[in-house]
């Protein structure tokens, strides 16, 4: 629903889930504001927020907002919400808001879009738990609120003001059955979160930097890939963000979008399918396997090593990253598999070539699916 200044989009999570495609929602468009109009067994949308101390090991957070009409297919919750902290001490919390309904509004009297995810309220509670995103239109500023039984506080981002996003279908999609953008590549993070666990309180609180990427599928998980690869790494004035696709509907191809951002400044941004040119802007991306923290599963990487090159403007910007601690392992399929979801905080070192060197620390997730699409169960399950 809509009126000359409110634009709304409603999901519940008892709503149908269609067979087909998903039809676009054209009434406002905005990186924060859904593209799909329903929910599809085949479609999925996803906002991912994520930061990072890049000062020390160990230290960083990430949630991301669903509508998933694809884990209606495995019976799980289509409208939910993730979250997971590395703390300070080394613990881990982690867990899912399952939500009964998702409100995205648009208001161009007050600049903003809020996206809320809202869950049942249980006898005792004086609310009902909740997520939500709060974003200017320009995305100088995002804030992520979490009230939830185990978890409350906000995640800040903050960036100069940005052109609009280029919301064309075309200019979105990075490889077959997957769009992607990196809505806020670099921003300034604050980070305030308070755990209420079983032995007492936990706060995890820092100053960093983070951002944001945007997805949306036109295929379910295991039709679309054999596996992804998702980096966002903070270096002095650098960051760079890349999100790498084994495609399983094009058997062999590999496609990542990946930016690069010094300061304010973005310096390359390209969608790549590991092509070398002599001319255009492109992308290297190698694992590397030397050091002493690695994934569970088949996946034995240790680090990774990204090198962005320009041809044209004699650049060549690359960074090494080195795992520093696994922040969380879990299956894609039950044993005997050896596919899972690894996720890693790690450090990393780099810059321009002939300038001296920066460091920092990256967020990084691995995913294998299975070999059979049959044995996909779907990742997580944990309730917060």
């Amino acid at each position: 629903m809509h009126d000359s200044h409110r634009i709304v989009s409603q999901v519940k999570d008892h709503d149908p889930v269609i067979d087909g495609p998903a039809p676009h929602c054209t009434e406002y468009e905005h990186i924060f504001f859904p593209r799909l109009s329903c929910l599809s067994k085949t479609h999925l949308e996803a906002w991912i927020f994520d930061a990072v101390d890049p000062t020390v090991d160990n230290v960083a957070a990430t949630m991301t907002f669903f509508r998933d009409g694809t884990q209606a297919v495995l019976g799980k919750c289509p409208i939910r919400v993730t979250f997971r902290a590395s703390l300070h001490d080394g613990s881990k919390v982690a867990g899912e808001l399952f939500a009964k309904e998702s409100i995205v509004e648009v208001n161009t009297e007050t600049g903003k879009v809020v996206g809320k995810w809202i869950g049942e309220k249980k006898e005792g509670q004086n609310d009902a738990p909740s997520a939500q995103y709060e974003v200017l239109l320009d995305t100088s500023e995002a804030v992520v609120t979490l009230n939830l039984p185990t978890v409350q506080g906000t995640l800040k981002l903050r960036q100069k003001g940005k052109k609009d996003i280029d919301t064309s279908a075309e200019s979105q999609l990075m490889g077959p059955g997957l769009s992607w953008v990196h809505a806020i590549p670099r921003a300034k993070a604050e980070v305030d979160f308070t755990f209420c666990q079983e032995d007492g309180q936990k706060r995890l609180q820092f100053n960093g930097y983070g951002g944001n990427d945007y997805c949306r599928s036109t295929e379910s998980m295991p039709d679309m890939m054999e596996g992804t690869t998702y980096v966002r790494g903070h270096a002095g004035p650098y960051t760079f963000a890349l999100f790498r696709l084994f495609s399983r509907l094009n058997p062999g191809k590999t496609y990542t979008r990946a930016t690069l951002v010094k300061d304010d400044a973005v310096l390359c941004e390209m969608v790549s399918d590991d092509s070398v040119s002599l001319t255009e802007d492109y992308l290297a991306f190698r694992s590397t396997y030397s050091g002493k923290v690695k994934g569970n599963y088949s996946d034995h990487t240790s680090g990774y090593r990204v090198d962005f090159v320009s041809p044209a403007r004699s650049k060549h910007w690359s960074f090494e990253l080195n795992h520093q601690t696994l922040w969380w392992s879990m299956p894609t399929a039950a044993p005997p598999a050896k596919t899972g979801n690894n996720g890693f905080i790690s450090a990393v070192v780099g810059g321009e070539s002939g300038e001296p060197e920066h460091q920092g620390m990256a967020t990084i997730v691995y995913i294998q699916m299975t070999a059979l699409k049959s044995d996909y169960k779907g990742i997580s399950n944990r309730q917060l």
